[in-house]
């Protein structure tokens, strides 16, 4: 089955997560500028108090005028890419941006894992407030740079609903077979007692990204119709051909 490609491509995972960490970055030096730098000068108790007020505002109004009105954090204009309305391609806004960015900022990369199964390559945050991520000049864009999603067929793959459950089914059957592995790995003092050992800490730690990776591909093959339960049936679609007439002698 031939499926039209997509007229656009779309700022790729790539540098949408480099572009996080940047702005990550920046936020934790304001954070640390803000919380020692007043002791460090000898401030008194009201200057500390300015300091946290002028934190506030920071993480308050950074992403949302510097996306609100164009389009861009650091972050995004040191990695040339944009975020702009779903529809009329212009910025979102600051009441938007300021939504937007909170939602990013608690769900953080697993956000993100959402561009690999939308067909506008929206992260969770970007379908909420209907806005995608561009290049900033798609003509100069390199392959790294954008990312050209795969349009997903109508006819033959199972409901959205459908699709959804399986995905959360196999999610919580992971979570429970690394967690049941993480209990069976660690010492009893961990698992038991909640003493927990360098060595325990880690075990953990792999077993929760043992979780989130493998949550990852189910929900880019279970929304892409590959997973068992949610499989898209092919459909052959029989071109009509046209009758001959017949001649009348």
């Amino acid at each position: 089955m031939t499926l039209p490609a997509p007229a656009q491509a779309y700022a790729s995972l790539l540098r949408r997560y480099q572009a996080l960490v940047l702005d990550g970055v920046i936020y934790a030096v304001v954070l640390v500028l803000t919380l020692f730098l007043p002791s460090i000068l000898g401030f008194d108790t009201l200057g500390t108090r300015l300091s946290i007020f002028l934190l506030i505002g920071f993480v308050l109004l950074y992403e949302p005028l510097l996306v609100g009105f164009r389009g861009a954090t650091i972050g995004h204009r040191h990695y040339r890419i944009r975020v702009v309305d779903a529809r009329t391609h212009a910025p979102i806004g600051p009441l938007r941006a300021l939504g937007r960015g909170a939602t990013k900022g608690i769900l953080g990369l697993i956000s993100l894992i959402f561009m690999l199964v939308t067909t506008r390559a929206q992260s969770l945050h970007d379908l909420l407030f209907h806005s995608i991520v561009v290049p900033e000049d798609p003509a100069a864009a390199t392959a790294l740079d954008v990312i050209v999603p795969v349009p997903l067929p109508d006819a033959g793959m199972p409901t959205r609903r459908r699709r959804v459950a399986v995905i959360l089914a196999y999610s919580l059957l992971t979570f429970a077979l690394c967690s049941a592995v993480g209990a069976f790995a660690a010492s009893a003092e961990c698992t038991i007692h909640d003493r927990c050992s360098t060595v325990d800490h880690l075990i953990w730690q792999l077993a929760g990204i043992g979780w989130l990776v493998s949550t990852t591909v189910f929900l880019v093959a279970g929304w892409r119709g590959r997973l068992f339960g949610c499989r898209y049936t092919a459909i052959a679609v029989e071109e009509a051909q046209p009758d001959q007439a017949s001649t009348v002698t």
